[in-house]
């Protein structure tokens, strides 16, 4: 005798309209497979969320090497070489555990965090590590290879700076030593000759006074180009940040994700079973065979 209940599963294998009825329906059959699926969530979210690696974050705000008031490169273009493996140093890998790995440089690349400040001319820096003194040791060499290759983009602007300011204290040693040498000394004029010399020699005497006037002026406001603040090396706007604070993994968000991905999970498994039930009962009806219970 040919089985003609009806399941009480959203009939959605042969095109009709699915009625809040059906999805209740669904609901009221599976509830158990359902909450099964959303255990099973549940206990693989919490054994990953116990079992997976602590994490902790460093974090820095780095401020750019600058000579005259200038950087020596912009924060997107030190945001941009972050992102090259061969920018970091094996100390470097060594502080952040990575110098083992196969493809420690993208293994580091992806896991530091680099943004430049909206604010301020300055890049804020994170890492994690498995403890904070690792995150903070990791992102103090880090830092240190930021300082080391800023420095040699400096470099060239210091020498130049330091060797205009030698050639204008040579140029003010020679001026002072003329001075001192008694030749602009002046003499009452006895004759029109004496007179016009020591016209010629008063003339040396105010142009070389005005010249160790400006020599002087010159190299003061070079030697103070190179101090700061408007010359300064690589720094950090503060210590280096690292809280004994984990930030990974985060056990409740982690499980309650596990549950709402095995309830969807056991829906969509529920819906595919009820699919291939409703398709194997019309291939049935249509060879006149009962419908399986």
């Amino acid at each position: 005798m040919k089985n003609t209940q009806q399941s009480n599963t959203p009939e959605i294998a042969n095109g009709d309209d699915l009625s809040l009825w059906d999805i209740v329906g669904f609901f009221q059959k599976n509830w158990k497979w359902l909450i099964g699926s959303v255990g099973m969530g549940m206990l693989a979210g919490l054994a990953y969320a116990f079992l997976a690696q602590e994490k902790y974050e460093a974090s820095a705000s780095v401020q750019m090497n600058s000579v005259n008031g200038s950087s020596v490169e912009t924060p997107q273009a030190l945001v941009e070489k972050l992102k090259l493996p061969n920018f970091y140093t094996d100390s470097t890998y060594a502080s952040c555990g990575m110098q083992d790995k196969h493809d420690k440089g993208s293994l580091l690349v992806a896991a530091l965090k680099a943004a430049v400040n909206p604010y301020t001319p300055t890049v804020e820096i994170k890492i994690r590590g498995n403890t904070p003194q690792q995150a903070r040791e990791c992102l103090g060499n880090i830092f240190e290879d930021i300082k080391t290759a800023q420095g040699l983009l400096a470099k060239p602007a210091l020498e130049l700076k330091n060797k205009e300011i030698s050639f204008l204290e040579g140029e003010l040693n020679s001026a002072l030593k003329f001075k001192a040498s008694g030749n602009t000394n002046i003499s009452n004029p006895a004759s029109d000759s004496k007179f016009s010399a020591s016209v010629y020699y008063l003339a040396l005497t105010v142009k070389n006074n005005d010249e160790i006037v400006y020599l002087t002026r010159e190299i003061a406001e070079l030697k103070a180009s190179l101090e700061a603040p408007k010359t300064s090396d690589t720094k950090l706007i503060t210590p280096i940040y690292a809280p004994e604070v984990k930030v990974s993994p985060k056990r409740g968000f982690i499980t309650v994700a596990a549950m709402i991905a095995g309830f969807f999970i056991g829906t969509i498994i529920l819906l595919l079973a009820n699919i291939w039930e409703q398709q194997t009962n019309i291939r049935r009806a249509r060879l006149g065979k009962p419908e399986a219970d």
